[in-house]
């Protein structure tokens, strides 16, 4: 670990609705294919939950804890060295779904992997490790991610998780516009 870097697990976590858009069925997938031997913790619920579970139980770095509470989720990301949010446009239009777990992940400690999805905003991209489509460079992934995780780069990310994206700049900015309009 690097000297700047807060003392994180070198685990990932997944959490969200366990379903194909939310590409939870393909990270599982690629995690075993490729053989990373880290823990990936996946948290959650619905229609690929015994395809996941199953997947789980199969592996020795893939772990299920299904729903649990969403504070008890953020003392794992907060701990994770990765976390992941992906989306998809199967079955939904991404395009009209932007990922909430987008924001809890972003918040945490930890590096941020996601895929290329609709929304990201582009002044966070530089502090994201973004994975293909098909998730074929989750190694390399994991890689960039990890050094994305020093202390520099997440201050800076946090540092514009608050002036761009918190409550806060949101009603500056609000009230901007109105003083503008008079």
């Amino acid at each position: 670990m690097s000297k700047g870097r807060v003392n994180l697990d070198e685990m990932a976590v997944f959490a969200g609705a366990l379903e194909s858009h939310n590409g939870v069925d393909k990270l599982v997938r690629q995690w075993i294919q490729y053989d990373i031997n880290y823990p990936l913790h996946v948290f959650g619920r619905g229609s690929l939950e015994k395809e996941i579970r199953d997947m789980a139980e199969r592996s020795e770095w893939v772990f299920f804890h299904g729903l649990v509470s969403e504070a008890e989720v953020a003392q794992w990301q907060a701990r994770s060295l990765w976390n992941f949010c992906l989306r998809y446009s199967i079955g939904l239009n991404q395009r009209y779904f932007f990922p909430s777990k987008f924001f809890n992940i972003a918040a945490a400690p930890g590096g941020v992997i996601v895929n290329n999805l609709y929304g990201l905003p582009d002044v966070l991209r530089p502090y994201l490790s973004v994975v293909d489509e098909g998730l074929t460079q989750l190694k390399s992934a994991l890689d960039k991610a990890r050094v994305l995780g020093e202390a520099e780069f997440v201050k800076e990310r946090h540092e514009l998780l608050r002036d761009s994206y918190s409550w806060r700049a949101c009603i500056l900015t609000i009230l901007s516009r109105l003083s503008v309009d008079k």
